[in-house]
């Protein structure tokens, strides 16, 4: 034993050497083997996080995309394109539109004619109106006035705010006479998307910044602009005044086509600034100037000012294909780097160990059991270390585990919201069905008031030729309280289906059912008004694609109306006229009262609207049984006779022949 120790001091320096390089090859070894392991890791996790965050921004973006096209179908839109009109006349174009924008949450909406000034505007009465502005040179003005749907990017230059931009335009007989804009204020999807771990940008096509999670990277570039590209976006006014400089951005590793290692050099001044949050009070020129002398000086390679703080990210991307944007998420490799330092550290100790043990195993004859002493330490830190490591992993899972579970609750809780509007829908057409019951239970109580009076009248006088055993005069009372209870029950029995809630379902239905059971129900109201109804309807029966309650429910509605509105004038007649239009059958209703206000004719159909007296309708008749008809596939238009009177004017779709043949054979 005293041999050997000489032998290891004669040869220390040269072990001490050679077990420094092994050490460092198992650092390398290490890295290239961590730092791999764990940035797979985390592009997997980052990589889920970009797919649903591009979801949520395309998502947030579809529920407004269809809004334009759906505004170009208002006439009351076109009308003021149409018609030139003043400042005064606008005022409910522009109320109208600051409605709908208060209802659907958008940033602003607009109205521009051909020439690209703004007529009308949400933000009319703001301290910044849109009105008078001409914005001809926007893209998404251009793009509409093409007959398309305009998209589109920009820093607003009246209102100085960030807004995605939806354009269409407005037709007429195949004319732009103008363009309909939605902007909506994409803040909300920063707020969404901030505090999380990773950090979220979208970059437009020339890879300028303009959402992001952190402020000091917004309207900057992920790579320095040709001037040809800087001179484009001044002239198209994006970015209204704002100066897009080049982010502080170095690309150190490459991953496949969307992956790469990135660092970003971060300065204080850019956080005192704050620069790009042009949504904000902005910053004085003076530290406008200090930030943009430090990013300059960053990308030119110059040495970094000691207050500069360089952070390495895994950043990955996604294309938004529609818009023509990139989504990118920028993870921190900080964990990443504490994995790999841990790792340093464990193979170190393990490096240590190992040498240790080396040393032991030539001096085992002297420290027996200081070795097995040592050996049961190490195993017990290496299980710890183990355990340490089976725990985070398991951390990791149930973090994953309930975020799924969270998304998984967010679809449901959806699938509830949308069951719960169809019930809402159906309860509100089952209400107003009510409410028109209600509104004829005069009627009602007059038309079995009759009978229960005759009634009691022969069961009175039936009693009496019973006493009187004149057998035959009994048996005659007792056959007209038989025909009048028959009467009542077949009047009963009609309110009752009119009652009844709809299977939902559109089957082929007989249209002269549907007429006979409306008169039905509205007998006694259509005599009581001293109304003559007259029919016009073809010798074959017309069958139409729908739910018979719910048309019953049309019906009515539009008849009940017509008698209530001819209360006042003489004479009082209802022609209903049924004819075939190709595919469609078409029904006018047309009766002799006095009519509707051409002004009450575009408001006729919005809910709660009504032209009669408190207590007679709370204005939903109407509107219910447009959205009906329109769930039929078919349409409801209501104009004024040119001899007088309203005019119905109801389409729905004929049922194919196959369906009608076969409906047909089974009546007969």
């Amino acid at each position: 034993m005293n041999t050997t120790l000489p032998r290891i001091r004669q040869f220390r320096w040269p072990l001490a050497v050679m077990a420094f390089l092994v050490w460092l090859l198992a650092l390398r070894m290490t890295n290239v083997y961590v730092w791999q392991a764990e940035l797979d890791d985390l592009r997997s996790q980052s990589q889920h996080r970009l797919s649903l965050f591009a979801a949520h921004l395309q998502g947030e973006l579809a529920k407004y995309e269809f809004l334009p096209e759906l505004l170009a179908t208002e006439d009351r839109l076109a009308f003021p394109l149409v018609h030139a009109a003043g400042e005064a006349s606008l005022i409910p174009t522009n109320q109208y539109l600051q409605k709908i924008n208060d209802i659907i949450q958008s940033s602003d909406i607009y109205l521009m004619d051909t020439t690209g000034l703004t007529i009308a505007a949400s933000n009319w009465n703001s301290e910044r109106p849109f009105v008078g502005k001409n914005f001809r040179y926007r893209p998404y003005f251009q793009e509409a006035m093409k007959g398309h749907l305009g998209r589109y990017f920009a820093l607003g230059t009246t209102s100085n705010k960030r807004g995605y931009y939806f354009a269409y335009p407005i037709q007429r007989n195949r004319k732009v006479l103008g363009v309909v804009v939605v902007k909506v204020s994409l803040g909300s999807i920063e707020n969404a998307w901030h505090g999380g771990p990773d950090e979220f940008i979208v970059t437009d096509p020339d890879d300028v910044i303009f959402l992001t999670t952190n402020p000091q990277w917004r309207f900057t570039s992920l790579h320095p602009l040709s001037a040809e590209t800087a001179e484009q976006i001044k002239a198209s006014l994006r970015y209204h005044n704002t100066e897009v400089l080049p982010l502080p951005i170095q690309f150190k590793e490459k991953h496949g086509n969307e992956n790469h290692v990135v660092s970003i050099q971060e300065t204080r001044a850019l956080t005192e600034v704050g620069l790009g949050n042009h949504e904000k009070t902005e910053s004085s020129d003076k530290q406008k100037n200090k930030v943009e002398t430090e990013m300059k000086t960053s990308t030119k390679g110059r040495t970094p000012d000691p207050k500069m703080n360089r952070l390495e990210y895994l950043m990955q991307s996604v294309p938004i294909a529609a818009e023509g944007w990139t989504l990118h998420v920028l993870s921190s490799l900080e964990p990443v780097k504490k994995q790999l330092y841990r790792a340093y550290v464990l193979v170190s100790f393990i490096f240590i160990i190992l040498v240790v043990t080396v040393l032991f195993l030539y001096q085992r004859q002297r420290r027996i059991q200081e070795k097995v002493f040592y050996e049961q330490e190490v195993r017990k830190t290496l299980s710890q270390a183990r355990d340490e490591l089976e725990i985070r992993v398991e951390e990791r899972t149930a973090d994953l585990a309930k975020t799924n579970t969270r998304l998984t609750q967010e679809i449901e809780e959806h699938r509830r919201t949308e069951a719960i509007l169809n019930q809402t829908q159906e309860e509100l057409i089952q209400a107003a069905k009510l409410a028109g019951l209600g509104q004829m239970s005069t009627a009602i109580s007059h038309e079995l008031n009759q009978p229960l009076t005759a009634i009691r009248s022969y069961a009175d006088n039936a009693q009496k030729f019973l006493d009187l055993n004149r057998e035959q005069d009994v048996h005659w009372n007792l056959t007209q309280i038989s025909d009048l209870t028959a009467r009542m029950a077949k009047i009963i029995k009609q309110f009752k289906v009119f009652a009844r809630k709809s299977s939902g379902q559109s089957i082929p239905v007989s249209f002269k059912s549907v007429l006979d059971g409306s008169l039905t129900i509205l007998e006694s109201q259509i005599r009581q008004g001293q109304v003559t109804v007259e029919t016009d309807l073809p010798e074959e029966d017309l069958f139409v694609f729908g739910d018979m309650v719910r048309l019953e429910q049309v019906l009515v509605n539009l008849i009940s109306n017509a008698v209530q509105a001819m209360l006042e004038t003489s004479p009082r007649h209802l022609y209903i006229q049924a004819s075939r239009d190709q595919d469609m059958v078409v029904v006018t209703l047309r009766d002799t009262g006095p009519g509707i206000k051409e002004e009450h004719l575009s408001q006729i159909f919005d809910p709660f609207f009504t032209t009669k007296e408190t207590g007679q309708g709370l204005g939903l008749g109407l509107a219910i049984s447009y959205q009906i008809i329109d769930g039929f596939k078919g349409s409801l238009k209501a104009i004024n006779h040119s001899e007088g009177g309203a005019m119905f004017i109801v389409r729905l779709p004929r049922p194919p022949s196959v369906q009608e043949e076969h409906t047909l054979k089974g009546k007969s």
